[in-house]
């Protein structure tokens, strides 16, 4: 079943359906939480007094926010509630507030006309440097948000330990040591089903579903002195050593 069609059996009260629910979106917000963990990056969220840890906790109580919320006769899928809540107790777990901006709505007004001439306004002459941020601003959005579904995908072509692997050690940031520790094995068995999990990722259905992304997005990151935007699902240094994996 879908996770709309789940979502409205929960809302009805049918236990089951949320726990069959829950199963297929787990590892979305898990790796959503390790996105955000990477974007607020560590030392801020020391200070906060907040870890990983409290991100993943923090997300069950989102997805019953989410649930709770969920309308099936609107258009929006229910992953578009679940990002929005766990972005929101995010927030509030960090004392953050949020200031979103739509690009409409600070685009200046550019109509004002230009000396004796009348027909000649000012959005003629000038760009205006708003709205093309806003638009860049868009676009890149769109790109990391078919880019994270891509991942999620590629992902879901592995097994459950291999994606715990993949997770902790790309999206957590975690040494091949952590991990071991985490799930109790060696640390060079660690390794071994990473490298499992890559050869995998680089067959079949998984790079038909990255190989679009790589130039693009490899090229984006290289010549930007910045760091990416903040939707990108990884940090450029963690998407960089993915993607040498994968082509290996």
């Amino acid at each position: 079943m879908t996770n709309e069609e789940l979502a409205v059996q929960a809302q009805q009260g049918d236990k089951l359906a949320l726990e069959k629910l829950w199963l297929q979106v787990y590892r979305l917000l898990y790796l959503m939480c390790g996105r955000a963990y990477a974007h607020y990056g560590c030392d801020f969220c020391s200070r906060k007094g907040v870890t990983v840890e409290d991100f993943t906790q923090e997300s069950y109580f989102a997805f019953l926010k989410a649930v709770e919320a969920f309308k099936s006769e609107k258009e929006y899928k229910f992953n578009t509630y679940l990002e929005y809540h766990l972005k929101t107790a995010i927030n509030v777990l960090l004392g953050q507030r949020t200031s979103k901006k739509e690009p409409l709505n600070y685009c200046g007004s550019l109509d004002v006309p230009m000396g004796e001439d009348e027909d000649l306004n000012l959005c003629d002459v000038l760009e205006d440097e708003d709205a093309t941020q806003a638009m860049q601003s868009v676009e890149e959005k769109t790109d990391n948000e078919l880019l994270r579904e891509a991942l999620t995908e590629a992902l879901d072509t592995c097994t459950a330990r291999q994606q715990t692997i993949i997770s902790l050690r790309y999206y957590y940031n975690r040494t091949l040591k952590e991990v071991s520790e985490v799930i109790n094995v060696h640390p060079s068995r660690v390794r071994e089903v990473e490298q499992t999990a890559f050869r995998r990722m680089r067959s079949g259905k998984g790079l038909r579903l990255l190989k679009p992304f790589f130039d693009e997005y490899i090229y984006s990151a290289t010549h930007k002195s910045h760091m990416l935007p903040d939707e990108a699902l990884i940090r450029k240094e963690q998407f960089n050593y993915m993607q040498e994996r994968i082509h290996a």
